[in-house]
């Protein structure tokens, strides 16, 4: 899967002051703006019961006045699991996904994973760069409601150690109709 987008934006800059009179802004117009993500995965099959779960993901936003409403979010089930979901803003990520599934039908399976990637934040502000990873076990099982999962995941950055009082549980759910 991939996605972009390319577009002008524009803004109003003001002095780095408390206070904002209309004399001293500016109007910056036509700025460029670009935004790609994708990701991908491959599944290999071993044995009768068993799969392998192998993939990527990256995201890419570039202007030159990003500010942090303008960023990508990563975090939670969905992209870097052991992470609150959409906890960390970043212009400019990549996340790779390692995951051993042992099937108990076709939508069911427990599995142990492992989501390691980089981020960096870049904004007016400042400039933020670190290494994640995030790991553990879940289960996903299949009922007549939907498709329901649970991931216990612990989550650590460069320079910090695993807390296992910041485990997190994830939960989604997927309505088939």
């Amino acid at each position: 899967y991939f996605s972009g987008a390319v577009g002008t934006k524009n803004f109003i800059s003001s002095p780095p002051t408390d206070t904002i009179n209309v004399s001293d802004t500016t109007t910056n117009n036509n700025q460029l703006q670009m935004q790609f993500t994708g990701y991908g995965e491959y599944f290999i099959p071993f044995g009768k019961k068993f799969t392998i779960r192998i993939g990527g993901r990256g995201g890419f936003i570039f202007n030159n006045n990003l500010y942090s409403n303008d960023l990508l979010r990563i975090g939670g089930l969905a992209t870097l699991r052991g992470f609150d979901e959409e906890s960390i803003y970043s212009n400019l990520y990549g996340i790779g996904t390692y995951e051993m599934r042992y099937l108990f039908d076709e939508r069911s399976y427990v599995n142990i994973f492992c989501d390691a990637g980089y981020y960096q934040t870049k904004t007016r502000s400042g400039f933020f760069d670190s290494y994640v990873v995030g790991f553990g076990a879940g289960v996903t099982f299949d009922t007549k409601i939907g498709i329901f999962t649970f991931n216990y995941a612990l989550g650590t950055q460069e320079n910090s150690p695993i807390d296992f009082r910041r485990s997190k549980i994830h939960f989604g759910y997927v309505n088939y109709f």
